[in-house]
Order: C-alpha cells, then structure tokens, then sequence
C-alpha cells in the first residue's frame, strides 16, 4: 500500500526533531509511507491536496490540542468527515482530558484512578502534554500551596487559553473550597513507581502488551518528577519489560488494569492506546492517563514503548501495521454490514412510513415547530425519510408567503430562494430516496452519510434534522 502519514508541522519557531517523529517506514519495506506535515491553520487545504494524491490508506499522528499551535483536534476532524480509510489519532478521544477519564472511571468504579478529597495534591493541565507548564510546586501539601499553585498555573496557562478561545474556563470542580478550572486536573499525589501498558485493539478485542517499567537515572524520583518534559525525554532513560515469571501477580494486574482503562475511556474502534499507571508500594495500581496513542515508531535512540511491540507482539512491528489496517478493514465491513441491514428494513417500511406519521404526534410536532421559525431562503432537512418534514416545510412556506404577497405579484423570496428545500439522506435508503424524488419539495435529493455528504453541499439559511443522529457513523469511520 502506499500510505500517507499525516503530521503535525511544528509551530513558527520551532525545528522538526526528526529523531522524534512516528515513522513506521523504518520497521518494515511492505508498505510506502509519505509523510505530510499539517499545520494547524491551512489543515483542511493541506488535507484536501494530500487526499488529491490519490493514496491507499492513511496513518493520522496529529496531537495539537486546541490550545496548541500545532494541528491536531480539529484536522482529526476534518479527516474524518471525508471519510477516507485510516487509522490513528481520532479527535473525540484527543479531546478527552484527564477529568474526562477519571469521571469515566469512577463513574464504571473500575479502574481505580487518584481521587480528590486528601493533601498532598498534585496539580497539572488536564490536556498537557510533557512540555506544558505545570508548576513551581505542583505538589500541594495543604490549603494554601494549592491557592499558590494554581495561581502560579493560571497564568501559565493564560496564553494557551487564549489559543484555545477559552477566556472563562468553566469552574464545575471544587476541592478544598476551591474553585478549579475544567483544564486544570487536581489529584491525590500518588506516590509509586510508574509502568505503562500498550494495548492494541485486534479485531474487536483489545489485547494489552508486556507492562514496561520506566528506569531513570540515577538521582531522581520518578513518582515526583516522571511527567517533566526533560524528564520524559531524557536520554539516559530507559524502560524494562516486566518478567511474567518473576512478577506474575504484577504482570498480570497491570494488563488487567490496562484493559479496564481502555473500555472507560471509550477507545473501541481507536485501533490503540497506552495507558500511564503508579504502582505503590501497598495498595492497588492507580491508572494516571490514557494516551491515545502510544509513543511508537521512534528512531533507536528513543524506542520507548517500541520495545513491547518487537518483544511482546508476534511479529512486531511489520505485523502490527498490518493488524491495525486488517482490524480497520474488518471493522469498517461490520459497519457497512450494520448500514445495510437497517437500509434494507427503512425501504421495505417506506410505503407504510407516511401513514404511520400522519397517525402519530410527530406530524403535529412537525408543524408546530415550523410555525415557530422564518421559512425565508433555503432549507437543508438531514435523514429525509420519505419526506415529510419536507412537504410540511413547503406547504408552511407557501402558506406564509400567499400571505404576504398578492396573488397578481410575481415577486420571489429573499435573495431568490424557492419553496423548495434540498435533502441528504443520511444512510443510502433506496426505497425511502424515491419518495423524496417523486414529491415537488425538494429541489436536490443527495444519497450518502452525512458527514461525507455534507462537505459538497451549501451555503443554506437553514438545517434541520428529525430522527436520524443514531445513523450516524462512529468517529472512526465516518
């Protein structure tokens, strides 16, 4: 295959570290990687020329955050509304913090994340990455070093937030009395040793790598240091895989763990993840964060997580690139499999569809809704059906407009527009499609999933949409 992979472009000022970059090209001559280096304010231009050259799959390493500099949410989301075939970062869950994922997991009680109720509190952004600023003192042992710590960090934070548009971030959280910002996560200082687990999602299931234990130089605390950007990247730093003969109990937990977090976290169908675990000296494992993708494809000098897969995945790492293209391929059929099925049981109720409406409190619904708002100019009615939101919007609108101009006048609506309004379908209904075609309501009829369809469709004064969000295809594949 010939396989684009996408990238975040650094930021003005800032040099590619090439020794740094994910590049699957160097572990395996099966397939052709090209890399395209997205910068975050020319993302859909940059996608839409790369997608005109015309390649088999892509691989989607963008990271920005939305207050980066760098491409990353936002372009994630862009890829997937063309719904091209492609594994990698997916904007949902890159926008999902760390307070995100410890409500989901205390909310399922498994796994077991740092709580919030006892000093010493550890204090970070909640979407950092390594190089965020955290603190002069992110470890709070009381009331007071908390209000000092997130002071300092609130002006930190100020120019990201300004990036992110985020001018008053939301104050949902209180711990101790305080008020704290929805970007900022404060947690239970969790003193123990840090692992992490790869977990690769093969086929439906996900299937956790050999635990890593993090090694440092010596010299420094890894509990109290372990998430500093020179920390995090040292050279001298090192990671061993755990011996499931020597720690069995350990071994097994931690994968144990690992999977638990990757079901809370909502990453069935995101083809991978890591997940940063503290091991203390009593007590069970806390899970710290998900990353969304782990640290791979590294040169020799910084295979971090690397060596899991060559050690622990059959095959390593040229079977790993094509079990997350296999698991995509697999995953995408169910979906055109589960598409067909409801497709064919829409077209076969289409003839009894209008009669089961007029009947039901929809129809009445409908109408009310309409005489609520300004028919002027154009409408875009989303999972049309057999069209009936579109003869009521017509009829209203004609209705509204014999009121307003006399019936010997010749003049239009604003700006030229038509009593007609256009429609996508948002799953290919054949049977159901038809009806719209034959009614005099639409001026366009359109087949295809909303999220592909609506990119080639517009401007419109209006959009609306009744029923049809749960069609809607998972972020993976849209």
């Amino acid at each position: 295959m010939r396989i684009c992979v996408l990238q975040s472009a650094p930021s003005e000022g800032q040099e590619l570290a090439g020794e740094l970059t994910a590049d699957p090209s160097r572990f395996t001559d099966q397939h052709t990687f090209e890399h395209r280096w997205i910068r975050k304010d020319t993302a859909a231009e940059q996608i839409d020329a790369a997608v005109d050259e015309g390649f088999d799959f892509y691989f989607n390493f963008m990271w920005g955050q939305h207050e980066d500099e760098v491409a990353g949410i936002d372009a994630c989301r862009y890829l997937e509304c063309l719904g091209l075939p492609s594994i990698g970062q997916r904007s949902q869950i890159l926008e999902r913090n760390k307070n995100d994922f410890y409500e989901l997991a205390r909310a399922l009680g498994a796994p077991k994340v740092p709580g919030i109720s006892e000093h010493p509190l550890f204090v970070r952004p909640a979407s950092s990455y390594a190089k965020k600023p955290t603190s002069k003192t992110p470890l709070c042992r009381n009331h007071d070093e908390l209000l000092e710590c997130l002071k300092y960090l609130n002006e930190a934070l100020k120019p990201s937030r300004i990036i992110a548009k985020r001018f008053t971030p939301a104050t949902s959280t209180i711990i101790d009395g305080i008020h704290i910002h929805d970007d900022v996560a404060v947690q239970e200082y969790v003193q123990g040793w840090r692992y992490s687990v790869v977990v690769i999602e093969v086929g439906d299931f996900p299937v956790p790598l050999t635990p890593e234990k993090y090694v440092y130089s010596s010299g420094l605390i890894p509990h109290e240091e372990s998430l500093g950007f020179f920390v995090n990247f040292q050279r001298d730093k090192r990671i061993t895989l755990l011996n499931r003969k020597v720690v069995p109990e350990l071994f097994a937990k931690l994968q144990e763990i690992a999977v638990q977090a990757f079901r809370a976290n909502h990453m069935a169908g995101q083809s991978w993840c890591s997940v940063d675990i503290r091991v203390p000296a009593t007590g069970e494992p806390i899970v710290i964060h998900v990353h969304p993708m782990p640290y791979l494809f590294r040169s020799p000098d910084h295979e971090w997580e690397d060596h899991a897969v060559r050690k622990a995945f059959p095959g390593g790492h040229r079977a790993l690139i094509n079990v997350l293209i296999a698991s995509y391929q697999i995953y995408r059929q169910a979906e055109i499999d589960r598409q067909g099925m409801i497709a064919s049981t829409y077209s076969s109720f289409g003839k009894q569809y209008n009669h089961a409406l007029n009947s039901h409190e929809a129809s009445g619904i409908y109408k009310k809704i309409l005489s609520l708002v300004d028919l002027s100019g154009s409408c875009l009615d989303l999972g049309s059906g057999t069209g009936a939101l579109g003869r009521l919007f017509s009829a209203e609108k004609n209705r509204k407009q014999q009121q307003r101009v006399p019936p010997s006048s010749n003049l239009s609506s604003p700006e030229g527009s038509t009593s007609r309004s256009a429609s996508t379908d948002s799953v290919i209904f054949k049977g159901t499609t038809d009806y719209c075609r034959q009614i005099d309501a639409y001026s366009e009829v359109s087949q295809g999933s909303i999220q592909t369809v609506l990119s080639s469709l517009g401007p419109y004064d209006h959009i609306v949409s009744v029923g049809c969000y749960i069609l809607f295809l998972p972020r993976r594949s849209p």
